[in-house]
C-alpha cells in the first residue's frame, strides 16, 4: 500500500538517484556516426540492446515516431524501439519494447527518457556532444531519464510497480476512446493553468504476433486548443495494450509529461470506468489488468472479454485454423478470416466500427485484386459456378456517396467483357470505363497475414486423438 506521507520518502529517494554518474569518455561511447548507435541530431544518438531469453542481446531497431517544436522554443522528438523479427517471434515494428521521448530545452537542456515495455532487460545508451550514459531498465526499473546540461550528463532510474499511489484519487470522467475487443480507456492532464482537460488519444499502431497474441500501442497528448504546449507530436502519456492468448488483457500506461496525468480502463465498455489511478512524476507507471474466458467446444474456441464476445474460432481435426472472427465491443465483425484444409490463407473482411466491410481480399492461385474505393473480388477456378466456364471472373461492389455500382468482368484468353449495373446515378467508381480495370497485386497488411496458433485441443470437452 501507499500512502500520501510516502511521496516524500520516494522524492527524497529520487533525487539521491539523480546523482551524477560517471560519463564514459568518447572512445567508450557507441560511434555516433556509424549504424549501432541511432543519429536524432547531429550532437545526439541513441541506443538500445535487448536481452532475449532465445537469443541473447540483440540489437533494438529504432523508429522514429515525430517531433515538434513548442511555441515556448523547446523541441520534442518521440518514438519506439523493438525487437528485429529477423531475431525473435515476437519482434515487430507494431510491438514496442521500449518507449522514447527527447526534450529539448530552450535553456540548453536536453532530457532522454526511457519507459520500459516489454520484460526483457534492455540497455539504453545516449551519446551528446561526446558525452555517454548507459543504463539498464527492468520490468522493476521501467524509467530511465539521461539528460545533459553545461557539459555534464547525468542519470536517474526510477523504480516502478505499476500501482497507482493511494491518495490521489482521480477526479475527471473523460468521454475516452473505443479501442478494439471492447476495451474502452481515456486519460485527463491536471494543468497549472486550466486545471484538469480531457487527453486526446492518438493510435499508433498494432498487429498480431507470430505466437496469436494482440497488441495495440499508441499515445495521449493535451489539446492545443486547451494548453500552448499541446501537440500531437507531444506525447504525455504512452499506452501499449497487450491482448494475450490465455485471456489476459494488460493496459499498461506511461507517464511521460510534467503534470498529473489521471488514466482510466473499463472492459467491457459499460459505462463507468473499471479502473483508474494517476500518474505522476514520482510514479510514472500504472498497469490495469484483465482477464478474458474461453468457452471451447470440439473444433471451436470463443472468447469473451466481460461477457462480450471477443473472438471465435474453428478448426480443423488436426487442431490446424480454418475459420477466425474478431468482433467489436457491439458485437459487430470487425475481421474475418479463413484458411483452406492446407493451411493458406484465402479470405479476409475487415469491417469498420459499425460491422461494415470496408477491405475484402480472396486469393486463388495467389492473385489478389484490391481497388481504393471498391470492395473488390478476383476469384478463379469457378468449379462452383458449372454455368462460368471463362478463365477469370470479376465482381466489383462499390459504394461512394451513395453510388453504387455491380461490374462483373469476365475473360477468355485476352478478351475482356464487361456488365455494369447502376442504381442512384452515374457509377463513380469506374466513370467511362467499358473493360475490366486494372487490379494492383500489393499484400494485405503483415498484421493481417499471421494465422493464429493451433487449437489447445485440451481445452475442448471429451477430445480424443
Amino acid at each position: 500500500m501507499k500512502f500520501r506521507w510516502q511521496f516524500v520518502v520516494c522524492m527524497g529517494a529520487l533525487l539521491m538517484a539523480w546523482a551524477l554518474f560517471p560519463v564514459s569518455s568518447w572512445a567508450e561511447c557507441p560511434d555516433i556516426s556509424g549504424e549501432l548507435c541511432n543519429p536524432i541530431t547531429s550532437d545526439l544518438c541513441i541506443r538500445a540492446i535487448i536481452h532475449t531469453e532465445e537469443k541473447g542481446p540483440i540489437e533494438a531497431v529504432w523508429k522514429e515516431g515525430g517531433s515538434d517544436d513548442t511555441k515556448e522554443g523547446h523541441s520534442v522528438t518521440w518514438g519506439h524501439f523493438y525487437a528485429d523479427p529477423n531475431d525473435v517471434s515476437w519482434g515487430s515494428e507494431q510491438n514496442p519494447d521500449l518507449f522514447v521521448k527527447i526534450w529539448f530545452d530552450r535553456s540548453g537542456r536536453v532530457d532522454v527518457n526511457f519507459f520500459h515495455v516489454s520484460v526483457p532487460e534492455i540497455e539504453v545508451f545516449s551519446v551528446y556532444d561526446g558525452i555517454c550514459s548507459e543504463g539498464i531498465t527492468t520490468m522493476g526499473k521501467r524509467y530511465i531519464r539521461q539528460y545533459y546540461e553545461n557539459g555534464q550528463g547525468y542519470m536517474s532510474v526510477q523504480p516502478e510497480d505499476g500501482i497507482p499511489a493511494e491518495g490521489y484519487l482521480p477526479k475527471g470522467n473523460p468521454s475516452g476512446y473505443s479501442t478494439i475487443h471492447g476495451l474502452k480507456i481515456g486519460a485527463s492532464i491536471n494543468t497549472v493553468g486550466n486545471g484538469l482537460i480531457d487527453a486526446v488519444w492518438r493510435r499508433g499502431g498494432g498487429g498480431l504476433t507470430a505466437d496469436g497474441h494482440e497488441v495495440l500501442w499508441g499515445h495521449f497528448y493535451a489539446d492545443p486548443s486547451d494548453v500552448s504546449w499541446g501537440s500531437e507530436q507531444n506525447p504525455d502519456l504512452f499506452v501499449k495494450i497487450w491482448f494475450d492468448t490465455s485471456g489476459r488483457v494488460d493496459v499498461n500506461f506511461f507517464h511521460v509529461s510534467v503534470p498529473e496525468i489521471e488514466v482510466f480502463s473499463d472492459l467491457p465498455t459499460e459505462g463507468e470506468y473499471d479502473q483508474k489511478g494517476t500518474t505522476m512524476m514520482a510514479d510514472r507507471y500504472i498497469r490495469h489488468e484483465y482477464k478474458c474466458e474461453y468457452t471451447a467446444t470440439p473444433y471451436t474456441e470463443t472468447c469473451y472479454c466481460g461477457g462480450i464476445i471477443s473472438s471465435a474460432c474453428e478448426y480443423n481435426d488436426d487442431g490446424s485454423i480454418s475459420m477466425e472472427t474478431l468482433y467489436n465491443a457491439d458485437g459487430s465483425e470487425r475481421q474475418y478470416r479463413s484458411w483452406t484444409e492446407e493451411g493458406i490463407l484465402d479470405i479476409i473482411v475487415v469491417s469498420n466500427e459499425d460491422g461494415q466491410p470496408v477491405k475484402d481480399w480472396m486469393w486463388y492461385d495467389e492473385d489478389i485484386c484490391i481497388t481504393n474505393q471498391c470492395v473488390t473480388r478476383v476469384i478463379y477456378q469457378y468449379d462452383e459456378y458449372p454455368d462460368i466456364d471463362e478463365n477469370n471472373y470479376n465482381q466489383t461492389l462499390c459504394d461512394d456517396e451513395g453510388d453504387f455500382e455491380i461490374s462483373v468482368c469476365t475473360q477468355q484468353g485476352e478478351d475482356f467483357s464487361c456488365e455494369e449495373k447502376y442504381e442512384d446515378g452515374e457509377s463513380e467508381c469506374y466513370p467511362d470505363v467499358m473493360t475490366c480495370p486494372p487490379c494492383s497485386i500489393p499484400p494485405p497488411p503483415d498484421n493481417l497475414m499471421i494465422p493464429p496458433p493451433a487449437a489447445d485441443k485440451s481445452l475442448w470437452p471429451d477430445w480424443e486423438e
